[in-house]
C-alpha cells in the first residue's frame, strides 16, 4: 500500500498528469518539456557561471523521480514473507554501493550489518495517507539542499490521523511535539506564559 501511496506522490507532483496514472496507462513515459518553468533557475546558474549563457540546450527531460515522503529510500523486509524492498532512491544509483552491500550481507547472515532504522520500509504504515505523502515529498524537495541539523523538525503534512486523544490538551498546556512513525509526541514543555516555539539547535 505504502509503494502504491509514494508512486503517487511522484505523479501527483505534476498535477495535470494525475489523469494519465489514472488510466493505467503510464510506464517509463515522460512528461511534456517544459523548460519555461526553470528559466529563473537558468538565469540564476548563467549569473553564477557566465560561460553557461552561450551553451545551446541539446534537449531537456522531464519524468518523475521517486521520492519519499522524507526523501529516504526503504530498504528492508516487509511484513510479507520473503519480500525485501530497495525502492524510493532520489538520488539513484548513488546509493547503489551502499545498501547492495548492506541487503547481501543481511540476506546472507539473517541479520542486518548495521542499525539503519531511518530506511525501514514499516517506518509507513496506514496512516500514509496521500495528502501527507503529497505535503512531505514537496517539503523534502524543497529542503533537499538545505543544512539540516540533529534534532531537525519538518512540519509539512502535521499532524497526521495518528494523534493520541491527549493531542490536544499536551499541545494546549505548551508540548512542543516531535514526530515518529506518525505519532505526535511531547519532546518538551514551554514554561507558564512562554511559547512551546521550534528553534533548530545542537542541543
Amino acid at each position: 500500500m505504502v509503494v502504491v501511496i509514494l508512486f503517487l506522490v511522484m505523479m501527483c507532483l505534476k498535477d495535470p498528469m494525475m489523469g494519465v496514472l489514472g488510466s493505467g496507462c503510464f510506464g517509463k513515459e515522460l512528461f511534456p518539456s517544459d523548460v519555461e518553468r526553470l528559466s529563473p533557475h537558468l538565469d540564476a546558474a548563467m549569473e553564477l557561471v557566465p560561460s553557461l549563457k552561450t551553451a545551446s540546450v541539446k534537449s531537456a527531460v522531464c519524468g518523475p523521480i521517486t521520492y519519499t515522503p522524507d526523501a529516504l529510500p526503504m530498504v528492508g523486509p516487509t511484513l510479507l514473507p520473503n519480500m525485501w524492498l530497495a525502492v524510493g532512491y532520489s538520488y539513484g544509483i548513488v546509493h547503489a554501493g551502499c545498501f547492495g552491500r548492506f541487503l547481501a550481507e543481511w540476506l546472507l547472515t539473517g541479520e542486518p550489518p548495521c542499525e539503519v532504522l531511518e530506511v525501514d520500509p514499516l517506518r509507513y504504515g496506514s496512516w500514509t495517507d496521500l495528502p501527507f505523502a503529497l505535503a512531505k515529498v514537496r517539503e523534502s524537495y524543497g529542503l533537499n539542499t538545505a543544512v539540516t541539523y540533529p534534532k531537525e523538525e519538518r512540519f509539512a503534512g502535521r499532524p497526521t490521523k495518528r494523534v493520541s486523544g491527549v493531542y490536544e490538551t499536551l499541545v494546549q498546556r505548551g508540548a512542543h511535539m516531535g514526530f515518529q512513525f506518525g505519532w505526535e509526541h511531547p519532546y518538551w514543555f514551554a514554561n507558564a506564559g512562554g511559547a512551546a516555539d521550534y528553534c533548530p539547535s545542537f542541543y
